[in-house]
């Protein structure tokens, strides 16, 4: 995941057409080499597609950013999402807190 990541979904795009150049290259030596080189390119084209649709890098609108100053606040120990502090059921996986 990390080299997905990394690449992104156009450094991808520009991989499998290379390993698609490099296949079509390869045809002077052998035809089971280039065939190799030709799928596993589609295949990275492909992967970098879907990839280049998914990725994003803004916040989610359902994730709260949170001040680390502010004390209103407390982390669900079930879910790991910011809830209220007063809160007594977590308003995402309905766990319930006990009264202290």
């Amino acid at each position: 995941m990390g080299l997905l990541r990394y690449l992104g979904g156009v450094g991808l795009y520009i991989l499998g057409f290379f390993l698609i150049f490099i296949g079509f290259i390869s045809i002077i030596f052998s035809p089971t080499i280039c065939l190799f080189f030709v799928i596993i390119g589609f295949i990275i084209i492909l992967v970098g597609v879907f990839y280049a649709r998914t990725s994003t890098y803004d916040v989610p609108r359902h994730i709260k950013i949170v001040d680390k100053k502010s004390n209103n606040d407390r982390r669900c120990p079930n879910c790991g999402r910011v809830i209220p502090f007063d809160a007594r059921i977590c308003p995402y996986c309905s766990k319930k807190f006990e009264d202290y």
